[in-house]
């Protein structure tokens, strides 16, 4: 807002403040990777960037993490991680997390 875009820029300021703990650059770096936006498509950084800011407690980098092994992106597919995320994020608010470990408990 107020600046052109610069998706080069961004990534690098939202490295120095994940790299700092700042847990919504952790998701968003997370995010971008995962889905290529300013970086390469890589799943495996996702994954490093979602876990750190779920060791700090995140519900969606939680829920993030769950998704990530219930389909097997980037990561071996795991019903059992997938579980464990899911629940961790759902005790932690996540109603999506909820409606995901709802469905993957009866499969």
């Amino acid at each position: 807002m107020g600046v052109r875009k610069n998706l080069k820029r961004a990534t690098a300021y939202y490295e120095m403040a994940a790299k700092g703990g700042d847990v919504d650059a952790q998701l968003a770096l997370g995010y971008n990777h995962l889905n290529g936006i300013g970086v390469p498509s890589d799943a495996m950084c996702a994954f490093g960037w979602y876990r750190l800011a779920a060791k700090q407690g995140d519900a969606k980098a939680s829920f993030s993490l769950g998704q990530m092994f219930a389909q097997g992106v980037g990561v071996p597919q795991s019903k059992a991680r997938a579980l464990r995320h899911f629940r961790d994020a759902a005790s932690l608010g996540h109603a999506r997390a909820a409606r995901w470990l709802k469905k993957l408990e009866q499969r």
